[in-house]
């Protein structure tokens, strides 16, 4: 599929499954489902813009894109885990409405990373190759690891439990929250969970 403008896709009683890397869009994009527990999974080739209406999942949220970087507008909203991978560029998500009800995930292979959500946030996974900023509106939580290259690590929030033995937060980490525990590497920490 190939739309040379903005696109705007909606769904009211199943997912929305677009998962071609033969998909262009040169535009922004929206992504809507409504109803009880309808995934959304999207592939791209090239950047990616979140519309201004934004994406909401009533299930699960899956974005790749194969080049370029991811950006919003918008906000996102997932009722259950997402994920997000660049392959070439840069994940930014810093709507302050953004909610993820499951675990988020993220992959910047040779980029770096910027989230921001209006509530507590559980990480999934992230592998960041420069890097992190994460600004929580409540506790963030793990249940997978927090990889990070050759950047550096700034997370904010409320409590921090990140106790993952094989979390590597790269060159230094900076932490602004109300307290936590920290597990795996640090090499370099600046301020306290």
């Amino acid at each position: 599929m190939i739309v040379n403008g903005d696109l705007t896709a909606s769904a009211t009683g199943g997912p929305i499954t677009l998962n071609s890397f033969s998909n262009q869009v040169t535009g922004s994009v929206a992504l809507l489902t409504l109803g009880s527990s309808h995934n959304i999974a999207w592939k791209q080739d090239g950047p990616l813009v979140v519309a201004g209406a934004g994406i909401r999942s009533s299930g699960t949220l899956s974005v790749q894109v194969t080049s370029g970087s991811i950006s919003q507008v918008g906000a996102i909203e997932s009722f259950g885990a997402a994920s997000f991978s660049a392959n070439t560029g840069s994940i930014t998500l810093t709507n302050t409405s953004n909610s993820f009800g499951g675990a988020l995930n993220l992959t910047a292979s040779s980029g770096s990373a910027s989230i921001t959500t209006a509530s507590a946030l559980q990480i999934g996974a992230f592998d960041i190759a420069n890097n992190l900023t994460v600004t929580a509106g409540g506790a963030i939580t793990q249940t997978g690891p927090i990889l990070v290259g050759t950047g550096t690590t700034s997370l904010s929030g409320g409590t921090m439990t990140l106790t993952n033995a094989s979390n590597n937060f790269g060159t230094s980490l900076t932490l602004a929250g109300t307290g936590g525990t920290l597990g795996g590497t640090v090499n370099s920490l600046v301020g306290a969970a």
